[in-house]
């Protein structure tokens, strides 16, 4: 039976309804028939587990866990997945004890705590520094975790992060970049007025 199921829908799809659709027992089903935890499937070649962590699906990424999966620990465009968890803690929590690397950085060197403090994620900022996370690291452009709390639109994680552990000024990362033009072009400066720049320098060393 589980063979044709295989058939008619994707293992990708059944992890991807269990959110919303209940298709819990059929995803439990083909995997005990023997259909691949952990082979990628769609267009995008998205495996099993991405696409569980992407939907919120707890249970369903931990069957995957259970079966052995071999999945690792990065999603098809080499984003880590601990980055899609961010925003559920219980994922968070089960992708660290299952092995993935608290400060994986992406392309651009953003770590998972850089996009909880981004979201004011204090449940998940909590969780990884409380497992390790680094609360002074900086991403590619040198935009550290307390620059991307000072640019959160969701309120501001800044003194939950200086509490736990972060040094230094909190600058939005939009900010640092106006200064920046801001000073390699004195035209700029005269656009912008001296009194409106001392004004950003001051927010900025907050």
């Amino acid at each position: 039976q589980g063979r044709e199921l295989w058939e008619w829908d994707t293992l990708t799809d059944f992890v991807g309804d269990y959110a919303t659709n209940e298709s819990y027992d059929k995803l439990k089903m083909l995997i005990k028939a023997g259909v691949p935890a952990d082979e990628p499937h769609g267009e995008h070649g998205r495996r099993p587990l991405e696409c569980a962590v992407s939907h919120r699906a707890l249970n369903a990424a931990k069957l995957i866990f259970e079966h052995k999966a071999t999945t690792g620990m990065c999603g098809a465009g080499s984003k880590p997945l601990l980055h899609l968890a961010v925003g559920h803690e219980c994922m968070v929590v089960l992708l660290l004890k299952k092995g993935a690397a608290v400060d994986a950085k992406d392309d651009r060197g953003i770590t998972a705590l850089m996009l909880a403090a981004k979201s004011n994620d204090r449940k998940c900022i909590r969780a990884l520094i409380k497992r390790g996370a680094k609360p002074n690291a900086v991403d590619a452009n040198n935009d550290s975790v307390l620059d991307y709390g000072a640019g959160s639109e969701h309120g501001s994680p800044v003194p939950l992060l200086r509490r736990l552990g972060a040094r230094g000024s909190a600058q939005p990362p939009l900010l640092k970049l106006m200064l920046k033009v801001a000073r390699e072009h004195p035209e700029l400066q005269r656009l912008f007025g001296k009194s409106r720049l001392r004004s950003l320098n001051r927010e900025a060393r907050r």
